[in-house]
């Protein structure tokens, strides 16, 4: 009886671990005129002119399996239902003032933007019911939005607002079961789900960087700024070859740095970095003077812990901010090469390129 008890439970968590939920933050917040706002998924978002909306980040809750996305709830904490912003408006007199916004919802069934509400009356924490009953779409998706309460002809293009009441929070979702209302927790973005039914340890941000970061002073009307990677490689002095004999000696010959400018704090940032040369043949050699036609002698290079493949990139991810530095290393060389090779000054240029991880 035992045995047939935790089969059971096994088969039940099985079923609820087919449905996975990704959420993805906006990292520039922009106000824009409600019809000019983009998404990733919906355009038009049904927003109009009248009203400035930002978008704040997307929910795609995905099924597998045939399993059914059943009345799907976010839970929200520490989030309030109203968000004051102040800024220069043409109106009221001039100079800066408080405006109000909201959190907004539009998702794939629901094209009709809608308040979402996530503090309850007496200010606790609260549910939101995206859906009553079963969802006819898979992929689920949920974008959210701020949305201002006053008309869009108040605020002034090219201006900045900035939060000065107000949290976003952080939120899980949970859905309906089909045959009962014992509510279950899905993953978002991998979050631990525990095994008793209880809700998650770690409820997912809502704005970039945490639940309790401040959130950046929000233009109007103002594309982000580009993101730009200055890459830089700082050499170390020669070394002696004996250092880097076979592949359990390694000695470090550089640190890669890359330095970001107009980064958002909270964002998540990569790259992938390629390493390679203008010798033929697969390996890295090391050139006596640095002439190729010279004698040479192989080795590797080391970078992120792992052997470097001339051409091949390697993903350097998460970046720091500003600027992020790892080691260079050169190891496995082989002593019965390099003890017969001539003597003198070995070199090797490294051809060193880069690209954004989008």
């Amino acid at each position: 009886m035992t045995l047939l008890i935790i089969m059971l439970l096994i088969s039940l968590f099985a079923l609820h671990a087919e449905i996975r939920v990704q959420y993805e933050p906006e990292y520039y917040l922009i106000f824009r005129k409600g019809n000019d706002v983009p998404t990733s998924s919906f355009s038009p978002t049904g927003f109009n002119q009248n009203r400035i909306v930002a978008h704040i980040g997307t929910i795609t809750i995905t099924a597998t399996e045939g399993e059914p996305i059943i009345r799907p709830i976010l839970e929200g904490f520490g989030t309030t239902n109203g968000f004051m912003f102040n800024g220069p408006l043409t109106g009221w007199g001039g100079g800066n003032h408080d405006t109000e916004f909201q959190i907004y919802g539009v998702t794939t069934t629901r094209r009709t933007p809608f308040g979402v509400w996530f503090e309850s009356g007496n200010g606790g924490d609260a549910e939101f019911i995206l859906e009553s009953g079963t969802v006819n779409a898979n992929p689920y998706v949920v974008e959210l939005f701020f949305r201002g309460i006053q008309p869009s002809s108040l605020y002034i293009l090219g201006e900045n607002y900035v939060m000065v009441d107000g949290s976003l929070g952080a939120f899980n979702v949970k859905l309906k079961p089909s045959n009962s209302w014992n509510y279950f927790y899905v993953p978002v973005n991998n979050q631990e789900i525990p095994t008793d039914g209880s809700p998650p340890a770690d409820p997912i941000p809502i704005p970039v960087g945490g639940s309790g970061v401040p959130i950046p002073t929000v233009p109007y009307g103002v594309d982000p700024p580009e993101l730009i990677h200055l890459f830089t490689i700082i050499q170390d002095d020669p070394f002696p070859i004996h250092d880097a004999y076979g592949p359990s000696k390694q000695i470090r010959v550089g640190k890669a740095q890359i330095t970001m400018q107009n980064a958002v704090q909270g964002g998540i940032y990569g790259v992938n970095i390629t390493f390679s040369s203008n010798q033929g043949g697969p390996e890295f050699q090391l050139h006596l003077q640095g002439e190729p036609t010279y004698p040479f002698i192989p080795y590797e290079l080391k970078f992120l812990g792992q052997k470097v493949n001339k051409g091949q990139a390697i993903a350097w991810s998460p970046l720091g901010i500003p600027f992020t530095s790892e080691d260079i290393f050169v190891t496995n060389i082989s002593e019965s090469i390099a003890e017969a090779a001539p003597s003198g000054y070995y070199s090797d240029t490294i051809l060193v390129e880069i690209t954004a991880i989008e």
